[in-house]
C-alpha cells in the first residue's frame, strides 16, 4: 500500500490526453490525495484551431484523412478521440463534453495546476489553448520538459510526454510538488505564440526547440516514403517505422494521422499500394517500380 501523502485539498489538475489523465488519477488515488484531475482529450496539434471548434475539427479530420463517420470514436493519436456524429455506444457527446471540460477549468474556484511536457506537440498545443482561455486567471504549472525517466540498465531518458509516465513515477518523484505559478512573462510569451499559431491555422503544429510552430500537411510525407522500400511492405510496418523516425527527431505523431497521409501519397503516385489502406495490417505499399 502506498504511503499516505498529505493531500493539498482543493486542487484541480489539468492534463492533456486521456492516458495522462488516467495515470495521474491513479497516482492521486494511490497517494491518498484529495485532488481532482480532468483531461482534455482533443489533440490541437493538427487541424483547424481558429477557433478550435470540435465539430469543424472532426469534419476536417474526416475530409483530410478520408475516415468514414463510423470510424470515429476510436483513439486517433492514442490519447485523443474525435467524434463526428456521436456514433452508437461511443459514450461521448461532441457538443457537450468539450464545453463541459472548459466550463470546469474556467469556473474552478480551486487551485489550478497545468501539466505539460513541451516535447509533445499534443500536450504543448492543449496547454497553450488553456493558457489562452484562462487569460489573467492565476494558474500553477508542472513543466516536465526537462524531466528524465529511469530506464532499464539505470539509464536516464528524457520524458517525451506526461502520458508516458506511470502512476508510480508521479508518486516516487512527488511531481505535484514541482507546481509553481506561471509567471506573467511566461504567460505573455505563450499567449503570443498561440495567437500566431491560431492566425496561421496550419494543418499541423510541431515542436521546434522551445516553441510550437506551424507545419504543412506534407510534413511527415518524406519520412513515410523513406520508410518504404521497393518490395511490398505492410502498411503497419511503414507507419510504425515512421513514428519511430519522427520520435528520434523530437516529434510524436499518431498512427492514424500517418495512415491518412500514406493514403494521400498512394493517391498521388508517390507510393504503390495493394489492399485497403485503411486496414494497415492487411494492406501493403512499396516505392513505385521503375520501368
Amino acid at each position: 500500500m502506498a504511503k499516505k501523502t498529505k493531500g493539498s485539498g482543493d486542487v484541480l489538475h489539468i492534463v492533456f490526453g486521456e492516458s495522462a489523465g488516467g495515470s495521474l488519477r491513479q497516482a492521486v488515488l494511490q497517494a491518498r490525495r484529495k485532488d481532482q484531475v480532468i483531461a482534455f482529450w482533443d489533440n490541437l496539434s493538427f487541424g483547424p484551431i481558429d477557433p478550435p471548434d470540435p465539430a469543424d475539427r472532426a469534419a476536417w479530420v474526416r475530409k483530410e484523412f478520408e475516415l468514414p463517420v463510423e470510424e470515429f470514436g476510436f483513439s486517433l493519436d492514442r490519447n485523443v478521440r474525435l467524434i463526428v456524429d456521436d456514433p452508437p455506444n461511443s459514450g461521448r457527446k461532441l457538443t457537450t463534453e468539450l464545453p463541459e471540460f472548459w466550463g470546469k477549468v474556467l469556473s474552478a474556484k480551486t487551485r489550478r495546476v497545468l501539466w505539460v511536457c513541451r516535447r509533445s506537440a499534443h500536450e504543448y498545443a492543449g496547454f497553450l489553448e488553456c493558457v489562452w482561455r484562462l487569460a489573467d486567471e492565476p494558474v500553477d504549472l508542472v513543466d516536465l520538459t526537462g524531466f528524465s525517466l529511469a530506464r532499464r540498465g539505470g539509464e536516464q531518458e528524457p520524458a517525451i510526454s506526461v502520458s508516458e509516465l506511470h502512476s508510480e513515477e508521479f508518486i516516487k518523484n512527488a511531481l505535484w510538488d514541482r507546481a509553481a505559478p506561471l509567471t506573467p512573462m511566461a504567460r505573455d510569451r505563450y499567449r503570443e505564440m498561440w495567437r500566431a499559431l491560431r492566425a496561421e491555422n496550419a494543418p499541423f503544429r510541431v515542436v521546434a526547440g522551445d516553441d510550437l510552430v506551424s507545419a504543412p500537411m506534407t510534413f511527415y510525407d518524406d519520412w513515410l516514403v523513406s520508410s518504404s522500400v521497393s518490395q511490398w511492405r505492410k502498411v503497419a510496418r511503414v507507419i510504425a517505422d515512421t513514428m519511430n523516425t519522427a520520435r528520434t527527431r523530437g516529434h510524436v505523431v499518431g498512427d492514424l494521422v500517418l495512415s491518412g497521409r500514406l493514403q494521400a501519397l498512394a493517391a498521388a503516385g508517390r507510393l504503390e499500394s495493394q489492399g485497403d489502406l485503411s486496414q494497415p495490417r492487411f494492406s501493403e505499399v512499396r516505392l513505385p517500380s521503375v520501368s
